[in-house]
């Protein structure tokens, strides 16, 4: 899997290529705790290249937005692919952050 992020002083966007499985999940994990969350008030993931995501990949994503969210900040997941888009509405993470479908 790989990611490149891009973190402005109160924003941050993470590109996401590939697998979000166990070892992908752990990626994902440090390149969150690689962002300066100090000021960090909306966090953008882009799917577009998420071929898949496995458990360990949606506990993570349920963190991320747990701990922002104690900063007063938002998280959003965008071009989402149909079949994660149909699994994570299945979760009803739409009702835990925003969700658009690519």
């Amino acid at each position: 899997m790989e990611l490149i992020v891009d973190q402005g002083q109160t924003s941050a966007r993470i590109t996401i290529k590939g697998e979000i499985d166990g070892p992908g999940a752990e990626k994902l994990k440090a390149g969150f705790h690689a962002l300066n969350k100090t000021l960090l008030k909306s966090i953008v993931l882009d799917f577009s290249g998420v071929t898949h995501i496995g458990s360990a990949g949606i506990g993570k994503l349920l963190l991320f937005y747990k701990d922002i969210a104690i900063g007063g900040g938002l998280m959003e997941i965008i071009n989402v692919p149909a079949p994660i888009y149909d699994l994570l509405l299945t979760l009803k993470l739409d009702s835990v952050f925003k969700i658009q479908k690519a």
